[in-house]
């Protein structure tokens, strides 16, 4: 009897459980990372290591307590606050950017969209906006919109690191991996511990037959104590690419039995 063709197992399956099954080729995981490539790649972040927001060539903005929920009090206050400035002027790219950190901070991206579009459009030659514009739009997967944005970006000559990660991300979902490459590791020069850029670099690396590259990069990005799950997925499914199946399941596992003890514990929830 002819067996049925294999496909990517559902999400509900977890990474680990793969590598016990033998039926699966190392084809089979290129497959996988071809198949959520692009859920897998890392958006950047715009927080300093406090709670300061910083636009993209470093410019200061308002602080807004981004590690608090939506419905702080406080961040409703400063969310309003910039709101009623932003009513009255705004074509003002102060008040455009003020504004959307504001509401990107507390969760309300759509809506900071909304208002990034509004002052790009009104600001075409502003290379700030044009950058957060397209940082944001690439977070919604509106890549129409990233992809034109970031181009005034680079004309305009916004080279931060996040922005040069947001183009390499963009380059890389539409498969160009050799120029997403350049962008990933311009960006890393500047910041050289990001695990997003780590992250979508190694992707890259793994999407363009450098699996070698790419394990090298995530363990890299594991070492330094990297505590997105996503990090740990990808270095698995790299390593069960290279036939490496036995430290494949371990580090799958580990990642697995880490998060176990991270949701019952209860310093947990002041990380």
């Amino acid at each position: 009897m002819k067996r049925p063709p294999l496909r990517p197992p559902t999400r509900s399956l977890h990474v680990s459980r793969l590598f016990r099954d033998r039926r699966f080729p190392a084809s089979f995981f290129r497959i996988l990372i071809l198949t959520t490539a692009a859920a897998a790649l890392l958006g950047g972040c715009n927080k300093t290591a406090g709670n300061g927001l910083i636009g993209a060539n470093g410019m200061a903005l308002p602080t807004v307590n981004s590690a608090a929920l939506s419905g702080d009090q406080s961040n409703r206050a400063k969310v309003g606050q910039w709101a009623a400035a932003y009513a009255k002027n705004p074509s003002d790219p102060k008040m455009v950017l003020g504004y959307a950190y504001a509401l990107k901070a507390t969760g309300n991206k759509q809506q900071a969209l909304t208002v990034l579009n509004s002052g790009f459009q009104a600001n075409s030659g502003n290379g700030e906006i044009a950058a957060q514009l397209g940082r944001v739009a690439l977070e919604l997967g509106r890549t129409d919109i990233a992809q034109k944005s970031l181009a005034v970006a680079q004309q305009k000559g916004v080279t931060d690191w996040r922005t040069l990660s947001a183009q390499g991300t963009l380059l890389a979902k539409k498969g160009d991996h050799a120029n997403a490459q350049r962008y990933f590791q311009a960006a890393l020069k500047q910041k050289p511990d990001s695990t997003s850029v780590i992250n979508n670099l190694a992707l890259s690396y793994a999407l363009d037959g450098k699996a070698k590259e790419s394990e090298t990069l995530l363990r890299q990005a594991v070492a330094s104590g990297s505590t997105d799950k996503r990090v740990r997925q990808n270095l698995a499914l790299v390593l069960g690419l290279q036939g490496k199946y036995n430290e494949a399941t371990q580090v799958a596992r580990w990642g697995r039995a880490r998060r176990r003890r991270t949701r019952t514990s209860p310093i947990c929830a002041i990380c």
